[in-house]
């Protein structure tokens, strides 16, 4: 896996995909349908810790900045595998600092 400031500007978020599709079947959908926009590092089909089904989501990585933003002008409110997606660019985690008290 990368780190956030390898990938910034470079990944993209992928919201709306089918939850009961299965994970290596949707990571082909989503290579298939992202590789004309430009070279993809990783694909990662975010999964439930229980059932290991899809969440609905998913991070595509792409060679670079410019194909990330083709993927986001291309997808964003269409369709993929005959489901409306949400494509935009993913921002890093926020992660919280928590003090016991």
């Amino acid at each position: 896996m990368f780190n956030d400031e390898e990938v910034f500007g470079r990944r993209i978020f992928v919201g709306g995909l089918d939850r009961l599709e299965d994970p290596l079947a949707l990571e082909q959908i989503l290579r298939e349908a992202f590789e004309p926009c430009g070279r993809i590092v990783d694909v990662h089909v975010v999964r439930d810790f229980e059932t290991s089904m899809g969440r609905g989501f998913a991070f595509v990585t792409f060679a670079d900045e410019m194909s990330a933003q083709a993927a986001i002008s291309q997808y964003d409110g269409n369709e993929i595998d005959g489901r409306r997606v949400g494509v935009s660019l993913a921002r890093p985690i926020e992660r919280k600092n928590r003090r016991e008290s």
